[in-house]
């Protein structure tokens, strides 16, 4: 499933781009200084710092701002920087593996540990011991989501802090959602959903994005779903039975795809 938190307005740049753009903007010519207000440069210098130190939590990044002033001190000065151009970004590159590593981990425990600690809270269901569980927050009625359902739900994703990173309700309607096309623990877990149903699911990383995608690896997911309708796809028509020809045409194609 995709969510909207790629459309934040933090977009995520490398600390290269970034470094360059605090750079560009330190040299500024006279006669651009006496046509900028310094209130509004003044509140776009300070925005930008949130801006960078924000953007390099999302890639596990941790500076030493000491070093990081010091170093925007001396470009405006026209120092060279201790790294050369290439040296820097192959030691980022490292530092960025590194750091993700071992973030990964510490988020697959913590994970781990919860879903065991959960599994014995008040009303708690489990569906897949230490993978997922749900908690029933509405109870509904009618109708029951089914694997190849196409509901229309609200619903809000968040992690283990509280951090909302995706909901339907800030986006001010529900989204009509096809199961196929999400992620395994939001799918096992809207399974039996009635209508005017809410549920919270609690989905461990392996049935989520894992240590994949934009959002921080090995994250527990939490979502809050509610289903406003449910709409049960028509079953697929039978396919009429191939040749034995045919039929033995299709598998061996398969098998030169999978290389079995």
């Amino acid at each position: 499933m995709q969510t909207q938190a790629s459309k934040q307005w933090r977009k995520p740049f490398t600390a290269a781009a970034l470094s360059l753009i605090i750079f560009t903007g330190c040299e500024q010519k006279d006669e651009e200084k006496q046509t900028i207000n310094q209130d509004d440069m003044k509140k776009i210098s300070e925005t930008m710092g949130h801006y960078v130190v924000d953007n390099l939590k999302t890639q596990n990044l941790s500076l030493d701002m000491e070093s990081f002033i010091k170093g925007i001190q001396q470009a405006k000065e026209g120092q060279e920087p201790p790294l050369s151009k290439q040296e820097f970004l192959d030691l980022l590159a490292e530092y960025q593996k590194k750091a993700f590593d071992i973030k990964s981990t510490e988020n697959l425990k913590l994970a781990e540990d919860f879903l065991e600690d959960n599994q014995d809270a008040q009303d708690i269901v489990v569906i897949e011991k230490g993978k997922l569980q749900y908690k029933i927050l509405e109870q509904g009625n009618g109708k029951t989501v089914e694997d190849n359902s196409t509901p229309l739900i609200h619903y809000e994703g968040k992690f283990m802090d509280g951090q909302v990173f995706d909901s339907t309700e800030k986006r001010g309607k529900p989204i009509e959602l096809s199961l196929k096309s999400t992620i395994p623990g939001f799918r096992k877990g809207m399974a039996g959903m009635k209508e005017g149903e809410k549920r919270r699911l609690f989905i461990h990383p392996d049935l989520g994005y894992g240590d994949r995608g934009r959002l921080p690896p090995n994250s527990l997911l939490i979502f809050d779903i509610k289903v406003v309708e449910v709409n049960k796809a028509e079953p697929e028509p039978a396919k009429p039975e191939e040749d034995k020809s045919t039929k033995e045409t299709s598998m061996s194609w398969l098998k030169r795809w999978t290389g079995s």
